[in-house]
């Protein structure tokens, strides 16, 4: 085998355990510039939906609109984003990972969803999630309630990974009451949509019989849009332009030619 050509230390500026966008910035490593696409998708005002395998950067991304969208610009200093945006202010953000609830059943799921939900808007917009007897209300009638009494157009929501909690139910019998509380949610979010300012879903999958797809008659469906083919994974001129020396680093070690 060869020598490195790195240390360990300029090695540690790979994001291999990649977390939220502020992370990687925060820790100086290698971000791959997405956000022009970024841009294009959150000038607009209609909902989206992106569907990708897992381990294909929908979570980095859904984390990026995050921070866009709660810390505004300057988040974005070096990046082709931060002469783009133009939007002088921030918003209260909804960010609702599904698959950390993917292993719940129907009656966890909801109460879980609507805890999350109450626990965001607590400083926005104070509401319990539990009805009058000191039961869980459905997540969406807690999201209507928290949607009354905020400004329009002062939300934004990110759906990661919707589909987690009905993939892991396939085969079981729960999954229709699954489907219940997902659906009765996002049902919510089409009655709430004056609220928001931007709407952002990831999935694996578009899975039929899910309100997602037929609630909203103006889904901007990304999966196959050919302008966003690159907005999530890498293509290979970025694998040159961010990752070149690396894998010249790795050929070395690996006693191979870069080609290799």
């Amino acid at each position: 085998m060869g020598s490195a050509l790195f240390s360990p230390e300029e090695l540690a500026r790979l994001p291999l355990a990649a977390g939220s966008f502020s992370e990687i910035r925060t820790a100086d490593q290698v971000y791959v510039d997405k956000t022009a696409l970024v841009h294009q998708i959150a000038v607009s005002r209609a909902p989206h939906f992106l569907s990708r395998p897992k381990r294909f950067g929908k979570s980095l991304l859904v984390s990026t609109f995050e921070t866009l969208f709660s810390k505004g610009r300057d988040a974005f200093e070096g990046l082709a984003l931060e002469k783009l945006w133009h939007e002088d202010r921030t918003y209260k953000v909804l960010h609702l990972d599904f698959s950390q609830y993917a292993d719940l059943n129907a009656d966890k799921l909801s109460a879980m969803l609507s805890q999350r939900i109450t626990d965001l808007m607590i400083d926005t917009a104070e509401v319990s999630p539990l009805d009058a007897r000191g039961d869980f209300m459905a997540p969406g009638l807690v999201l209507e309630r928290a949607c009354d009494k905020v400004p329009v157009s002062s939300l934004v929501l990110l759906v990661d990974e919707y589909d987690a909690p009905i993939t892991h139910h396939l085969n079981d019998q729960q999954r229709a009451d699954i489907l219940e509380v997902i659906n009765g949610f996002f049902a919510a979010v089409k009655k709430c949509k004056e609220s928001f300012r931007f709407i952002f879903v990831t999935g694996i999958a578009r899975i039929a019989h899910v309100s997602l797809f037929s609630v909203f008659n103006n889904l901007d469906e990304l999966t196959l849009d050919e302008d966003f083919n690159a907005l999530v994974g890498f293509t290979d001129e970025e694998l040159h332009r961010y990752f070149h020396p690396y894998v010249e680093n790795a050929a070395a070690v690996l006693d191979m030619t870069v080609e290799d």
